[in-house]
């Protein structure tokens, strides 16, 4: 998505010539050809942050806030994106859950030894191998 943002920002350099920057803007926002793969793309990136986030909840190897913050990030984005309000208030409602997510997720990783993360998957086994004669 970031591409297609620089690309229209570009379209805006007084340098450029304006009636093809139109009829270019015209045809890859009105042709299914185009604008459906972008808006396709769009909604597997929501759904893939979605779905790391109740994954980063689950594994509990973060800690229990990071995974919610990654899906309120979406949330909040789909549900100001379409309020009555200005899209910089929901630029910013949304995406201080992301910054708030990722920034954990980031930190987590960086101070973490390895000696915590072998403990961490033991754990997980350990759990896996109590569940699984339960579900027999």
């Amino acid at each position: 998505m970031g591409g297609i943002n620089i690309m229209f920002y570009e379209m805006t350099s007084p340098n450029v010539n304006k009636s093809a920057m139109v009829t270019l803007l015209d045809d890859l926002t009105s042709g299914p050809a185009v604008a459906a793969p972008l808006l396709l793309g769009h909604f597997i990136f929501a759904i893939g942050m979605l779905l790391l986030g109740i994954g980063v909840w689950r594994s509990r190897a973060f800690p229990g806030w990071a995974g919610p913050c990654l899906v309120l990030w979406i949330v909040v984005d789909l549900l100001i994106g379409s309020a009555p309000v200005g899209h910089v208030v929901g630029d910013i409602a949304s995406n201080a859950f992301a910054l708030a997510g990722f920034a954990t997720l980031g930190w987590t990783l960086l101070t973490s030894t390895d000696a915590s993360w072998e403990q961490t998957s033991s754990d997980h086994s350990e759990l896996a191998a109590q569940i699984a004669p339960a579900q027999a």
